[in-house]
């Protein structure tokens, strides 16, 4: 609601270049008391977790646990986005702005496990 609120007084205009609204009014958050801090998964739950999916997900999961990439991330990777890094044997990706939530390059370093996901598709 901020955010629309916002938008409406500062960018939003109509056909006489007037915004929407003159001023945007002050919302206050509400306190987030339930609120759980992140934590990785433990190898039980990542067990639990792959039991559940279908096997074609597989993959794509294991890479998605070991880089921290979002699902829009993983499903629009591409080849070209890879860079090797011959003298550790290993290479990264950058993933362009426009498929980043926040709007910015991303840089995906891959530990063991995710880059043995990305051999096993090449």
């Amino acid at each position: 609601v901020r955010r629309i609120v916002n938008l409406a007084a500062e960018e939003w205009v109509d056909e006489h270049n007037l915004s929407w609204l003159a001023k945007a009014p002050k919302i206050k958050l509400l306190e987030d008391k339930d609120k759980k801090e992140p934590s990785p998964l433990s190898w039980e739950e990542q067990d639990r977790l792959f039991a559940l999916l279908p096997e074609h997900y597989h993959r794509m999961v294991l890479f998605k646990v070991n880089t921290g990439c979002r699902e829009q991330e993983v499903c629009k990777l591409k080849w070209e986005w890879e860079i090797k890094i011959p003298d550790y044997q290993t290479s990264v990706f950058i993933i362009p702005h426009q498929f980043v939530k926040n709007g910015n390059d991303r840089l995906v370093v891959l530990n063991q496990t995710a880059k043995d996901v990305v051999e096993s598709v090449r």
